[in-house]
């Protein structure tokens, strides 16, 4: 008899473990798929919004000032952004998939900074080798964040 019970007392232990386990995984990949949907997002919305800035720059709707102001934010933003991804890697929680698309987004989001301080260096100096590096880098991103986005 002990043994029936001990035996029906291991079944069930393991049948609220396992789902226990499921139901872990399921949380888990919950907030992945939402912190990977939420970074690329957010490197949209970044090249969109320093590309929207140059924009309003050259057409003489932003001073200087403001505009190396929001640079800096846009950059802070992105390098913020970058870190909590490399936080993430560094976790040991990714599976290979996530690991090469949070790679990918930590490259975009490089790209998005290297964009985003030279666009502040041609406001500050005024020299066109920045606006350079400012289109060779958005071009990059673009590349990137229309690959990651499945966007044509």
């Amino acid at each position: 008899m002990k043994r029936r019970m001990m035996l029906l007392i291991l079944i069930i232990g393991a049948f609220f473990a396992s789902s226990y386990s499921q139901s872990s995984y399921k949380q888990t990949n919950t907030l992945l798929e939402t912190i990977g949907t939420l970074s690329a997002q957010s490197a949209f919305m970044s090249y969109t919004s320093i590309g929207a800035l140059s924009d309003g720059y050259i057409y003489g709707a932003y001073t200087d000032e403001t505009t190396i102001t929001l640079s800096a934010v846009y950059m802070s933003f992105a390098t913020t952004t970058k870190d909590q991804l490399y936080l993430l890697i560094s976790s040991g929680t990714l599976s290979d998939d996530d690991l090469k698309f949070v790679s990918e987004l930590i490259e975009c989001f490089n790209m998005i900074i290297a964009q985003t301080e030279a666009f502040g260096n041609y406001v500050s100096s005024k020299d066109d080798s920045y606006a350079v590096i400012y289109e060779n880098n958005r071009q990059k991103a673009w590349s990137k964040i229309s690959n990651i986005l499945g966007i044509e």
